[in-house]
């Protein structure tokens, strides 16, 4: 199927900073990147022990199936 996630507004409830570089932004979870290497900005990251994450669709849409890729 289609990414329908890809470059829609996606917020979480914190962003990881290190050495004053925001690495883990939300936007890198819906930006087409799927590579696991959180240094090269790939993958979101947050400082909570309870995040969240969202997106926000431009037009609604039926979710069939959702991929989640993990950082290994």
């Amino acid at each position: 199927g289609r990414n329908e996630a890809l470059k829609q507004t996606a917020v979480q409830s914190s962003t990881y900073i290190k050495e004053g570089a925001d690495l883990g932004l939300a936007s890198h979870a819906v930006d087409g990147d799927t590579r696991s290497f959180f240094k090269s900005k790939t993958c979101t990251h947050t400082e909570d022990s309870t995040p969240n994450w969202n997106v926000t669709f431009s037009r609604s849409h039926t979710i069939n199936r959702i991929v989640l890729y993990n950082r290994l």
